[in-house]
This record gives C-alpha cells, sequence and structure tokens, in this order.
C-alpha cells in the first residue's frame, strides 16, 4: 500500500535525515582524528615482525574501510535531503511511484519502491563479480 507523505512525514524524514548526517560526520571526524594519532607508521615502528606488520595492516585497512562505509552513508543521506527542494523525496527513482511509508521509516535514506529495488539488485548483482 502506498500513500503520498504528509508534509509532517517529509518534515520529521528530514529532521531525522540531518541528524543521522550530523552523527554519522562526526564519527568520521573523531576517527580519523584517532587515525592520526595512531598513524601506520606508529604502528609499524612497534612492530617486530611479520606477524606484528601484517596485524598493523589489518587495524589499518579496518579503520579505513569503517570510514569507508561512513562516507557513503553520507553521500545517500545527502541524496535523499536533495530530493526535498525537488519535491521528489519518497519517490521511487526508477518508476516514480510512492516509496512505502514503513520502508523509509525502516530507511529514510531508500530511492527505489520494494520492486524496483528487488529488479536492481537482481540486475547488478551479475555485474559485482569481478571475472579475469
Amino acid at each position: 500500500m502506498t500513500r503520498e507523505l504528509s508534509d509532517q512525514q517529509r518534515r520529521e524524514f528530514k529532521q531525522q535525515l540531518q541528524q543521522r548526517f550530523d552523527e554519522v560526520s562526526e564519527k568520521v571526524r573523531q576517527e580519523l582524528r584517532e587515525s592520526d594519532n595512531q598513524s601506520y607508521i606508529e604502528l609499524a615502528g612497534r612492530v617486530h615482525d611479520r606477524e606484528d606488520a601484517s596485524l598493523a595492516d589489518l587495524l589499518i585497512d579496518i579503520d579505513l574501510a569503517i570510514v569507508d562505509l561512513h562516507i557513503e552513508e553520507i553521500r545517500n543521506i545527502e541524496q535523499a535531503l536533495m530530493r526535498f527542494p525537488k519535491g521528489n523525496y519518497g519517490i521511487c527513482i526508477d518508476c516514480n511511484t510512492d516509496i512505502d511509508y514503513q520502508r523509509l521509516q525502516i530507511n529514510p535514506t531508500v530511492k527505489r519502491c520494494f520492486d524496483c529495488q528487488t529488479r536492481h539488485e537482481r540486475t547488478h548483482r551479475e555485474k559485482a563479480h569481478p571475472t579475469l
């Protein structure tokens, strides 16, 4: 069942998105500050063998992966926020139908209705696997 969002619901989603944007941005800032304080050179300077060096590399990679996930979330939030002034927040980017309210409650950054997202995942899943 789809229905158009009320002005109040739009305001609530926009406020929720802005709040999450601020939270995630702060997390990224904190993680980058911590990575400056605990740089690879510092970690690598303490290592004594290849296993320690591998662990230092892994820790750095994990930190970078977490930052990448946060940045991806920030991009999704920014895209959702840009849909508000255009009047197309809550409307599927593929078929232009209303996105179900419950779907938006679960993920306010969602940009496709369930059917279009399912189709998108099915068609793009095969392209995501690298081949030799």
